[in-house]
């Protein structure tokens, strides 16, 4: 079943690929970065599905992983992506 909340969801990910794109072109990111120019969606996985999204879509690539510089994620490997 869609909730509301559902909907306010995939329009976050809809308004934040294209600022993604935009931002990101370039330079290699994580969402160590990403968390630092957006703010935060409801749940924490949405982050994930931005970047999911985004990579099914052949418009990022992942190129490697580091860990985490968020005191929260305490150091876990993350992935880094490229813009294509």
């Amino acid at each position: 079943m869609t909730t509301q909340l559902n909907l306010l969801q995939r329009d976050w990910c809809d308004n934040a690929e294209p600022i993604v794109l935009r931002m990101m072109r370039g330079a290699a990111f994580t969402t160590d970065e990403l968390h630092e120019h957006f703010i935060a969606p409801e749940h924490g996985n949405w982050w994930g599905v931005l970047l999911a999204r985004m990579k099914n879509k052949r418009l990022i690539k992942r190129v490697g992983y580091r860990p985490s510089i968020r005191p929260e994620a305490n150091g876990r490997p993350i992935a880094i992506w490229e813009v294509l």
